[in-house]
C-alpha cells in the first residue's frame, strides 16, 4: 500500500495578467496498491501491477475551478531496454451541481500509455492519452539521465570541521 502526490505548475511568463508566473499548479494526490510480479510473455515480462484512487484539482474556486476523481490500474511490461506501460481509469461521476469538469474524459480519454527505452543512464519515453470517440488527445516526450555525483570543496570550511 502506498501513496504519492504530484504537483505540476504550469509556466507562462508571457502574460502577465493570468500569470505570475504559473499559470496554473495542479495538484494531483493518490493512494494506491502494488506488488512486483515476473510473468513472462512473448518476450515481455510484466514487472509492475498498481491499482488506486487518483485526485487531480487545480485548487481554484468557480468558475475556473478544475477537479476529477477516477480509479486506475497501471501495468509495466518490460522486454530488454523498452519498457511499456498503460494505465486505464475510469472517471467518478459526480452530480450535476458539483461536477465541474463534466467533459474532461473528452480530452483526457481513458487511458495512458507510455514507451520508453533505456540507453545507459538515461531514459527516453513517449506518452500519450487519447479519446478515440472525441478525436481529442495528448502527448508528452521526455528524456531522463543520471546527473553525475557533485562534490564542492570549500577550504575554509573543511579547516575549520578538520579543527573542531
Amino acid at each position: 500500500m502506498g501513496a504519492s502526490y504530484t504537483q505540476r505548475s504550469w509556466w507562462q511568463l508571457s502574460n502577465h495578467d493570468e500569470s505570475s508566473p504559473f499559470r496554473e499548479t495542479n495538484y494531483e494526490p493518490q493512494i494506491f496498491v502494488g506488488w512486483a510480479t515476473a510473468y513472462k510473455f512473448a518476450g515481455w515480462t510484466l514487472r509492475d501491477i498498481e491499482v488506486g484512487l487518483n485526485h487531480e484539482s487545480n485548487g481554484r474556486e468557480d468558475p475556473t475551478s478544475r477537479s476529477w476523481n477516477r480509479g486506475y490500474a497501471r501495468l509495466m511490461a518490460q522486454n530488454g531496454d523498452w519498457q511499456v506501460e498503460v494505465k486505464p481509469w475510469f472517471r467518478f461521476s459526480e452530480s450535476d451541481s458539483n461536477d465541474d469538469n463534466p467533459d474532461i474524459t473528452k480530452y483526457m480519454g481513458y487511458y495512458r500509455l507510455t514507451v520508453g527505452y533505456a540507453l545507459g543512464e538515461s531514459v527516453f519515453s513517449a506518452e500519450g492519452q487519447y479519446n478515440w470517440n472525441s478525436g481529442y488527445g495528448g502527448a508528452q516526450v521526455a528524456g531522463a539521465t543520471q546527473l553525475p555525483a557533485m562534490c564542492v570543496s570549500i577550504p575554509r570550511c573543511s579547516a575549520a570541521m578538520a579543527n573542531r
